[in-house]
């Protein structure tokens, strides 16, 4: 049975479907050992660890929503940070943990950043859920490089992740009007649970949009500032190869993590959550996935 502790989500696994969402492929949760598989058996969304930290740590921190850092200036005793909103106040440490599109970051290292781009556009909503959903993610590809997964999510929600396989054309620099427009011009008229998903993302308010990249920093600290999370060092938008949380600025990372940040960069995208081009790509991924959903439960 699906279930829900503190955030935590308790999942059945991950289905590959075709258009009239019939089973193509079905990985159990707990089919493998770890989580290098497609699924996993123990998860927690992003929005729900960002709860239990604010939860656990607001009544000692001071949270600002909704402000943004608009100019730092250092000294060899703190850093004086003036925000968007015009406050002003001198920390003795300023850590950037923005992800890749960090803004901060670009201020205290201008022009240092060379992104590398992975060619896959994604967005990400939750939608309201419907009584015949199934309790597996369920993953559709179809032709033109294009995507899409539902995954169950809190309070009867489910997590809509779509993407297509394409060079980058600035589109994360768009509107948000523009960049659901682009979304639904792509899906609205495919098969599967479209135009459902369209439809529904017309409403939310926790659309989130962006184009894959990886972060090639020279440096990931300069004085009293320093970067990390994404910020640094990100081989995909939702998988850091930065450094742990740092103790002090002062210091150099440690080699080994940069090494490892290194070797990550080498990877190269292969649009797994896209899928193929055409029609005899996605014939042949499709009997893949049959061969591979059934040695797994064979196994």
């Amino acid at each position: 049975m699906t279930g829900r502790c503190a955030g935590l989500f308790y999942g059945f696994g991950r289905l590959w479907v075709t258009e009239d969402d019939s089973e193509l492929a079905r990985f159990e949760a707990g089919d493998k050992e770890g989580d290098s598989g497609p699924t996993a058996e123990l998860e927690i969304l992003c929005g729900d660890i960002a709860r239990l930290i604010y939860d656990a740590v607001r009544e000692r921190a001071d949270f600002r929503f909704g402000d943004r850092v608009d100019s730092l200036e250092q000294d060899g005793s703190g850093v004086d940070v003036s925000f968007d909103s015009s406050r002003q106040a001198r920390y003795d440490l300023v850590v950037v943990a923005e992800g890749v599109g960090s803004s901060t970051r670009e201020l205290v290292f201008p022009g240092e950043n060379m992104p590398r781009w992975m060619d896959i556009t994604i967005a990400y909503f939750s939608i309201p859920g419907q009584p015949v959903d199934s309790d597996y993610a369920r993953q559709y590809n179809t032709t033109g490089g294009r995507g899409a997964a539902l995954q169950p999510g809190r309070d009867g929600r489910l997590g809509a992740y779509l993407g297509i396989q394409k060079k980058p054309e600035g589109e994360h620099e768009w509107s948000e009007e523009q960049q659901r427009r682009f979304i639904h011009d792509l899906f609205a008229d495919e098969g599967w649970e479209f135009p459902r998903i369209p439809a529904a993302m017309e409403e939310v308010d926790d659309f989130y949009f962006d184009v894959l990249r990886q972060v090639h920093m020279p440096r990931w600290s300069n004085g009293r500032v320093v970067l990390t999370g994404d910020a640094p060092g990100a081989r995909l938008r939702c998988r850091a190869s930065a450094p742990p949380w740092p103790w002090s600025a002062l210091m150099c990372w440690p080699a080994n993590w940069r090494r490892q940040a290194m070797r990550r960069r080498r990877w190269r995208s292969t649009s797994a959550s896209c899928g193929p081009s055409s029609r005899k790509g996605r014939a042949r991924r499709r009997s893949c996935h049959g061969c591979c959903g059934r040695i797994r439960r064979s196994a």
